[in-house]
């Protein structure tokens, strides 16, 4: 791997006892009545990374700024997530997890979902934030095995299952490997934000499957009568 841009220690190092008891006199607001619940503060403090990596990329990323704009003590941040690392790649989940591939039954449906879900979530003012830490990963270990980990593993497994099913119903014969021929689907929201030679269209994750299926349909469906 190339040098690193920051110093990894810089990413695995926790705060100190002292400063998390002095931290700990902030508190977070309120949201109406009561306490806000856990998943609201996780998500306000996962959406405020997503916006400081958009703003800032990895190298200048804060703990400080994130737990301003979440509205929360740097203590709560550091108890959920203790290191920069996994707090970036905690952000990233979450905008892998709104890309969701529907796992209905039908084939052509949940890949075209899912394939639009991935090309828009990178067109998105947010695909700021994966750009900057899948070019960051490039140059750190340790932040390329937490993104092939918690979310590249997890997104292509969502692809597997819809396609192993139609695997095995013999609806589609891979001329690929599993992985390769998801590689080949989703690579269309790489090539939307970096290429520039591909532009955003309405049918455009149809048009990725519906070429991808044709050519991974059964052989007696692709030979002429």
């Amino acid at each position: 791997m190339l040098g690193h841009m920051y110093a990894t220690t810089d990413l695995e190092r926790p705060m100190t006892d002292t400063v998390l008891a002095i931290e700990e006199r902030a508190t977070p607001p309120s949201r109406g009545r009561g306490r806000p619940r856990l998943v609201d503060v996780d998500e306000r403090i996962l959406e405020a990374a997503i916006d400081e990596l958009c703003e800032n990329g990895v190298a200048a990323f804060a703990f400080e700024r994130v737990a301003a704009q979440a509205g929360v003590a740097r203590t709560t941040v550091y108890r959920r997530w203790p290191t920069k690392t996994d707090l970036i790649v905690g952000a990233i989940e979450l905008l892998r997890v709104r890309s969701i591939v529907p796992d209905t039954g039908d084939l052509r449906a949940d890949l075209i979902v899912g394939i639009d879900n991935v090309i828009r979530i990178f067109a998105s003012p947010q695909g700021k934030a994966i750009v900057a830490v899948l070019t960051a990963a490039t140059q750190n270990d340790e932040l390329t095995a937490a993104m092939y980990e918690k979310v590249l593993t997890p997104f292509r497994a969502a692809f597997r299952v819809v396609l192993e099913r139609a695997v095995e119903a013999d609806q589609v014969c891979l001329t690929l490997s599993m992985d390769e021929t998801i590689s080949v689907m989703t690579s269309i929201a790489f090539t939307v934000h970096f290429g520039g030679a591909v532009e955003l269209h309405a049918g455009l994750a149809a048009g990725v499957v519906d070429t991808v299926l044709r050519g991974i349909a059964p052989r007696a469906q692709q030979e002429p009568a």
